[in-house]
């Protein structure tokens, strides 16, 4: 049997739950949490507690069959992908830095460029704060 953390428990009790139903289940003071991300004053508000339950629970993603292909075919050196502000969309051997002024994922090491591909990995956007992990994509994270 698979002993769950806090937080595993929490984030499957609140899959089909109202933001009201998750609200009342869940009391939380996040000051006993830990958590000073939140921005907003109210700590212990209805919509912060609901909004942080929610911003923690991330669907997986689901790779169509070409993209699973394509990945599963990279060099296993690259790691990362992700995609510039222009559309492009690149793998990465380091894990590059988001470069909001150029626009662009920073790349420390070498990376390559997979733009020929423009209708797969809809997904991955430059709006995203981190770039994907290839393995852990693969594995269904």
């Amino acid at each position: 049997m698979e002993i769950m953390t806090n937080r595993q428990w929490l984030m499957e009790q609140m899959q089909n739950m109202s933001d009201e139903e998750l609200a009342k289940k869940i009391p939380i003071d996040f000051k006993d949490l830990g958590c000073w991300t939140l921005k907003c004053e109210h700590i212990n508000c209805l919509n912060c507690r609901v909004n942080w339950l929610k911003s923690e629970h991330k669907e997986p993603i689901k790779l169509s069959d070409a993209e699973r292909v394509i990945l599963e075919n990279v060099d296993k050196d690259y790691e990362w992908i992700c995609r510039d502000k222009n559309g492009y969309l690149n793998v990465y051997i380091g894990k590059p830095t988001k470069n909001e002024k150029a626009q662009i994922w920073a790349w420390h090491t070498d990376y390559r460029g997979i733009a020929a591909f423009p209708n797969l990995f809809q997904f991955i956007k430059w709006e995203d704060p981190e770039p994907y992990n290839i393995e852990e994509l693969l594995k269904g994270k």
